[in-house]
């Protein structure tokens, strides 16, 4: 008799015992409604595809993603939600387009951040909502940062251009060093052109009269014609050695009076 009363009372408890747990200790519910194809994530967990019904999750603030993995539209690839889950109460997130605002950037991949958390990469769609109450802030390596309220979203041109951000002063210097390195460089070349033109013009100058010698000595006509043939060559290399020593020279003190 005493077996049976105990196991009566054993079961009133097990039934009984949901009831007299904390609140606080009972799991909240979620639902979620969105388009045909959609997977649905809570922060970034899988939670199921088209919508879920009474998805049980511990009192706290979660971050509803809805995707279409099957989408070719970057633009279709993400929407998100904020929500907070109560315990013991069932709490319903509805996804539709309409509620939704487009977020797009040139360059593409630029990082939206939501009170320094990040909740998506451009192109993307973001609940009107979550803006509504906040600002948010696009950031892309290599580019000035951008911070849009709903407001300044909904007058701004989209998509959104972002400026490519100045170098630093020290890479400036570094660029201004290796500048100044090449042209020195350059004006020593020049240098060194002018020289060895001088000396090649000065040479070949030389043969040509050596030639012209021989030229004038010589009795055979054929030889005669192809000394005057050298002589002539040998000139006209030396002239153009000439121009070039004068060109680089000339080249050399102009880059000296204007830097």
């Amino acid at each position: 008799m005493c077996s049976k009363i105990n196991k009566t009372i054993l079961n009133f408890i097990v039934i009984l015992y949901p009831f007299l747990l904390p609140a606080q200790d009972l799991p909240g519910f979620l639902s979620v409604t969105s388009p045909k194809g959609m997977s649905v994530y809570v922060d970034t967990t899988f939670v199921g595809n088209e919508g879920i019904r009474s998805y049980k999750l511990a009192e706290g603030e979660y971050t509803v993603h809805v995707y279409d993995p099957g989408s070719l539209n970057w633009s279709d690839r993400g929407m998100v939600k904020n929500i907070q889950i109560r315990s013991g109460i069932l709490t319903t997130v509805s996804f539709d387009n309409s509620d939704q605002m487009e977020i797009e950037t040139i360059p593409f991949g630029g990082k939206v951040f939501l009170k320094d958390e990040l909740i998506g990469i451009t192109p993307l769609q973001i609940d009107r909502e979550i803006v509504s109450s906040h600002a948010i802030s696009i950031h892309k390596e290599g580019f000035v940062p951008k911070k849009f309220t709903l407001g300044e979203l909904q007058q701004a041109y989209h998509p959104i251009v972002l400026e490519p951000s100045k170098p630093s002063l020290q890479v400036e210097s570094v660029i201004l060093s290796d500048n100044d390195s090449q042209l020195k460089w350059y004006r020593e070349g020049l240098v060194v052109t002018s020289l060895l033109s001088s000396w090649a013009s000065y040479f070949l100058k030389r043969e040509a009269d050596q030639t012209y010698q021989r030229y004038q000595r010589a009795s055979d006509s054929r030889e005669m014609i192809a000394l005057y043939s050298q002589t002539k060559h040998y000139d006209t290399l030396s002239e153009i050695a000439i121009v070039v020593s004068a060109t680089t020279l000339a080249t050399y003190f102009y880059m000296l009076v204007t830097d």
